[in-house]
């Protein structure tokens, strides 16, 4: 997971004006069918359903789990392994779309947040930092949005399940 961390950093830094649009004309913060990167994930059937995604603020920026089940690790490194694809691809000059949340975490790459991956057992560890106020500012403001999506979101996931009886 660190690799494909620093492949959307990268890939997302080269396609910034890149983007999904929504009938509002702004990009759509969690759209894995139309993100280029995020579409690996969603294309794994059950993966998104299955995962859970936990974001913390912390005194200097945050810290994200991803929990996947046993049952869905192997459908996991797919699609990490489809995104290190895609990354690599941008990082040759192809633009491709990509949700809100994958432009803005390359763009705070940018900035300079610093990024720190550790992968556990059962949960994989995404620490996003700065000792820079303006940065821990812009960091914080993108794991509350985050926060509030995945939270709609999740809900029409779990929506959706609960239509087909899953």
């Amino acid at each position: 997971m660190k690799q494909v961390m620093l492949i959307l950093a990268v890939a997302a830094m080269i396609v910034v004006v890149a983007g999904v649009l929504t009938a509002e004309g702004e990009t759509a913060w969690i759209d894995p069918p139309n993100c280029s990167m995020c579409k690996h994930m969603a294309n794994e059937d059950g993966l998104l359903e299955n995962m859970e995604w936990e974001i913390h603020l912390i005194s200097n920026g945050a810290l994200m789990f991803t929990h996947v089940p046993e049952s869905h690790k192997a459908a996991f490194e797919r699609a990490h392994k489809h995104m290190q694809d895609v990354g690599a691809k941008m990082m040759g000059g192809e633009k491709l779309p990509l949700c809100g949340f994958c432009r803005s975490y390359g763009e705070l790459i940018m900035a300079g947040a610093e990024v720190e991956n550790v992968e556990g057992e059962v949960v994989s560890v995404n620490l996003l930092t700065s000792a820079d106020e303006e940065i821990v500012e812009k960091i914080r403001a993108h794991a509350q949005k985050t926060m509030d999506e995945y939270r709609q979101y999740k809900q029409g996931l779990d929506a959706k399940a609960g239509t087909r009886g899953g």
